[in-house]
């Protein structure tokens, strides 16, 4: 499942954990929400940082499809002919 895919309406489960107080304490006030929700904010973050990672992988591997022409060929072909298509 991906960053984007997780709702509020997603299944709830619950479990127990152990976490040292001070982190705890520390994630409560930097996020203004109680155990749950500093909990839920931290594995939130998580994910959208390892999600970040995964886009920053396929960074530089874009191929364009020779099919298809550049932007540079379309605003040229648009400016070409602005004026017959616009009048």
């Amino acid at each position: 499942m991906g960053f984007g895919a997780m709702r509020s309406k997603d299944k709830m489960q619950k479990i127990t954990v152990e976490v040292p107080e001070a982190l705890l304490a520390a994630a409560m006030k930097y996020t203004g929400k109680g155990k749950t929700g500093a909990v839920q904010e931290g594995l939130r973050q998580l994910a959208q940082i390892q999600a970040q990672r995964e886009f920053l992988k396929l960074r530089g591997t874009y191929k364009p499809n020779p099919k298809y022409p550049t932007l540079e060929e379309m605003r040229s072909w648009e400016d070409e002919n602005f004026d017959k298509y616009n009048q």
